[in-house]
This record gives structure tokens, sequence and C-alpha cells, in this order.
């Protein structure tokens, strides 16, 4: 399995990048130290085999095919945001839910949806699906 896939804090700084501009606000956002973000982004860089960062330009910005992922990204970290927010009412007792949201095919989409899966294995009380032309939505 791809590890840069499983975790997401590589996207969530990538998003905080292009959000905030720098990598260094980007990393106090998060808290995580300015080394460890950007050991991130370049593992992730290498797993997707493209850059992400143009690296030379003050402030820093993003490459235009990671601006094309950033919708993706948001949706998958609002997703994965969701899913902890269910598994952890879950755990104190409230009611199941379901969470249903759409991906387009891209070359992310594969890799959330393993995520999910490997969600659903984890926490079978929630019911997660995805449904063609939605939006994220409980």
């Amino acid at each position: 399995m791809n590890e840069t896939f499983d975790n997401l804090k590589p996207w969530r700084i990538l998003e905080a990048i292009y959000r905030r501009k720098s990598i260094t606000l980007a990393s106090v956002e998060l808290d995580i130290s300015l080394s460890n973000a950007s050991k991130l982004i370049g593992k992730l860089e290498k797993s997707l085999g493209t850059q992400l960062l143009k690296r030379k330009s003050r402030p820093i910005e993003l490459t235009e095919y990671a601006i094309k992922l950033i919708p993706l990204i948001r949706d998958m970290i609002l997703v994965a945001d969701r899913l902890e927010s269910v598994a952890k009412q879950l755990k104190v007792g409230r009611s199941t839910q379901t969470i249903v949201f759409s991906l387009s095919t891209t070359s992310i989409a594969p890799h959330v949806l393993r995520f999910i899966n490997e969600f659903k294995a984890e926490y079978p009380g929630i019911e997660v699906s995805s449904a063609p032309g939605c939006r994220i939505w409980t």
C-alpha cells in the first residue's frame, strides 16, 4: 500500500499552503514543524511523480497540477473529518449515520476510495458510500 495516500497530512499541508501562500504559515496552522511539512510534501511529490510546489517563487505557489487537485483535496479532507466525527459519535453511543459523497474520475479517486474501504472495515457501524453527481452530505 502507498504510505502517502494512507496519511492525509501531506494533503492537508498542500491545501493549507494554497490558502496561506506560505509553507511556514501552513506548518504553524497544522502544528507541525516546517522541516516535517517540507519532507511530507516531498514524499507526496515523489509518490505522484510530479512537482506540487514552485519552490523558487515568493510567496510560494502551487504548480498548475496541484491547483487542479485542490477541490478534490478539500473534498477528501472534508470526508475524512466527517468520518472521524461520526466514528467519535459512535464511541459515545450516538445513533449511526450515513455519509454519501461523490468523486470525479481523477487519479486521486482510487486512493480516496481505498481510504474509505479501510475506514469501513475498521468502523462497520458507519455506512459510507459514493454516488455520482452529488456533493458531500450527511
